[in-house]
């Protein structure tokens, strides 16, 4: 049996509603986790970058020298938020690229690499801030009960550090972030 067209699982993605293709992810996740296809022992959550499809991001266009002011966002996605990519092509270089977008939170299990949870918000939503509420809302809807937490030097915060031990009752493998005290 041949895959649907490119046309038509668009279309399928653009006629369903979220909330239902969010239950169904739900219910699979909760059915690997029942049948222990998902050890959910050890977790691990980070993010990435989404760029939105706006002109402000294209630096061919011919904009105004406010491209990239946080007070004026682009008017083809008012709820994208200015954001920072940095890539290193070599180890002692880095490369700041500004762009508007979002940023995909994902929490997932490191043994199956499977993600068990996500969340997208605006490029202003922090890894600090979506880390609890992210964990929060996984463990509440799929009854987590992990035995450790890792993640990079981005969430390397007091408050998350104290959910992990206190909370998930979890070790946190969470690398010292030189920036925080």
């Amino acid at each position: 049996q041949e895959p649907p067209s490119l046309e038509r699982f668009s279309s399928f993605l653009a006629d369903t509603p979220h909330a239902a293709l969010e239950t169904i992810r739900v219910e699979l996740t909760q059915r690997l986790l029942q049948a222990g296809a998902i050890p959910a022992r050890r977790l691990g959550f980070d993010s990435c970058p989404i760029a939105s499809w706006v002109r402000e991001n294209n630096l061919k266009t011919s904009l105004h020298s406010s491209r990239f002011d946080k007070n004026v966002p682009p008017k083809g996605d008012p709820d994208a938020r200015l954001g920072v990519r940095i890539h290193y092509p070599f180890p002692d270089k880095s490369e700041v690229e500004y762009f508007w977008g979002y940023r995909n939170h994902t929490l997932a299990d490191l043994e199956a690499e499977l993600p068990l949870w996500e969340i997208t918000h605006p490029n202003s939503v922090g890894e600090v801030t979506a880390a609890i509420p992210l964990l929060s809302v996984a463990n509440s809807r799929l009854g987590l009960h992990p035995e450790s937490v890792c993640c990079d030097a981005e969430y390397d915060a007091e408050s998350i550090l104290r959910y992990i031990v206190q909370d998930l009752n979890a070790k946190p493998y969470i690398a010292r972030n030189p920036r925080r005290t």
